[in-house]
């Protein structure tokens, strides 16, 4: 019974559909990883991919746990929950191409739930954040002028390089 009272808090709602979401997220993740793999063919560092969200999977489970707890889930515990999420997505996006990955703009979306959810101050810390690892993955840029790297020793200059740019570009427009 005391499991549903606390359950009703406003910081458990929270965090149930900040698990939900990065339960969805892990899901995605392994799909276009499954997608890359299968379909595409191109050579990423996969280990650390799946470590990563192998990674944010533990964290959902132990998140899970927390939530049964009869102790408040503060404004910071969110907070650091959904920063977690943007250093996973930070470190995926790393070893994925870094800036020039097309999924990119999914830091949007920590800042707007930290904006939706949370007072102004742990939104600017997000908006510092999200600013932060997004400039860090521009050193990680893929050079253009380079071919796209397949797997089986092949390289594609034309039509996925061209995607990639577009989609790129689409992901980085000023609103």
């Amino acid at each position: 019974m005391l499991n549903t009272t606390f359950s009703a808090l406003p910081g458990h709602s929270q965090l149930r559909r900040l698990l939900n979401l990065r339960s969805l997220a892990v899901a995605a993740q392994l799909l276009t990883l499954l997608t890359v793999w299968k379909l595409l063919d191109i050579e990423l560092a996969w280990l650390p991919m799946l470590v990563i969200i192998a990674t944010l999977a533990t964290l959902n489970f132990f998140s899970l746990l927390r939530l049964k707890s009869e102790r408040p889930v503060c404004n910071l515990e969110l907070f650091a929950q959904s920063g977690l999420d943007v250093l996973a997505l930070s470190f995926l996006l790393y070893f994925a191409g870094g800036s020039t990955n097309p999924f990119v703009s999914l830091y949007l979306l920590p800042l707007v739930i930290a904006a939706a959810t949370l007072p102004a101050r742990y939104t600017w810390g997000m908006a510092a954040l999200t600013t932060a690892v997004s400039a860090a993955a521009g050193h990680r840029c893929r050079d253009p002028a380079r071919p796209l790297h397949l797997g089986h020793g092949r390289t594609h200059h034309g039509l996925l390089q061209l995607a990639d740019g577009v989609l790129h570009s689409l992901a980085t427009q000023p609103s």
